[in-house]
């Protein structure tokens, strides 16, 4: 497991991404040690083949008026398979928290399959907000229809939503292209 320990002030942004090349299994582990320390963790997923990636999130609140943003979107196709779990504690004594995990997971073929499991371990009753959300599911008919509708065929309808299905996540990062690029080349 990967740790990184953030000071009081320390400030830092995450990105992890995969693209299903290989299967893969990480854990992150972020610790906001000091007070009005900040952790903002992106995840952008793409499984294709029969790839399986795994991948466990937790953060730490330790400090006081800490913050932390977990938000990740995942899309499996073929029979891949993406798990993106998270567990959020904040401990005794860490008042005036924010601290969210969100996950949005998409399958595209029967095959394929994503789960996601958010956690909260809470020890401190002054907190701010504490909360999760995660969804698993298919592709939007209703976007499919529309799209297509217009003259698209399903294949470019389903890359489109796909793309668009990305977009929260990607608007949230400074991406010097290397993400959007390896998006572009997968979905063509």
């Amino acid at each position: 497991m990967q740790t990184e320990i953030l000071d009081v002030n320390q400030k830092k942004i995450f990105v992890h991404s995969w693209f299903g090349e290989d299967s893969s299994e990480e854990s992150h582990e972020v610790i906001l040690e000091g007070d009005n320390s900040e952790a903002d963790i992106y995840g952008i997923f793409y499984g294709h083949g029969s790839a399986r990636y795994l991948n466990n999130i937790r953060v730490v609140h330790k400090g006081k008026n800490t913050r932390a943003n977990v938000f990740a979107c995942g899309v499996a196709v073929d029979s891949s398979f993406i798990d993106f779990s998270g567990m959020l504690r904040v401990e005794h004594g860490a008042k005036q928290t924010k601290t969210f995990f969100r996950a949005n997971l998409m399958i595209l073929s029967k095959q394929a399959g994503a789960n996601t499991f958010p956690g909260l371990e809470i020890e401190e009753n002054d907190i701010l907000q504490g909360g999760h959300a995660a969804t698993v599911g298919k592709v939007n008919e209703e976007q499919m229809f529309y799209l297509m509708s217009r003259g698209l065929n399903e294949l470019e309808s389903k890359k489109l939503v796909v793309r668009g299905f990305f977009e929260p996540v990607l608007s949230k990062i400074e991406d010097d292209g290397l993400i959007r690029g390896k998006l572009d080349q997968i979905l063509g």
